[in-house]
């Protein structure tokens, strides 16, 4: 299992993700989110999903990527499918902590309300 360093919820441009920031490495998108490369971390998330499938991090800042950029229906199945992997916990910033599991709820109901304030 990877270890999770750190994970936050950002707010402005990228209002809904949970990112996290696996320790050592960058394999994870975080750098290339907080940096607007959401492209580039996109095709990351994409090949390290291929490798990691259950990691939360990953799943996670992918579903981010993708409520920002108006993919509801692809961020809503990759909640869902953390939803469905064992919890895990995961560092917040601050020193917190937060389950995968209540993350990606928070990401549902956020896309659920994005959608009702937009009709």
């Amino acid at each position: 299992m990877r270890i999770f360093v750190r994970a936050l919820i950002v707010t402005g441009l990228l209002a809904m993700p949970v990112l996290a920031q696996a320790a050592g490495d960058d394999n994870n998108g975080y750098t290339q989110i907080m940096q607007g490369k959401l492209a580039a971390a996109e095709a990351m998330l994409v090949q390290q999903r291929r490798m990691f499938p259950g990691d939360a991090d990953l799943t996670l800042n992918l579903a981010a990527i993708y409520a920002n950029t108006g993919r509801v229906t692809q961020a809503r199945a990759l909640y869902a499918d953390v939803l469905r992997q064992p919890d895990q916990s995961m560092k917040m910033a601050h020193q917190r902590t937060a389950s995968s599991h209540v993350i990606a709820t928070i990401g549902l109901k956020r896309i659920a309300a994005t959608e009702l304030t937009a009709r």
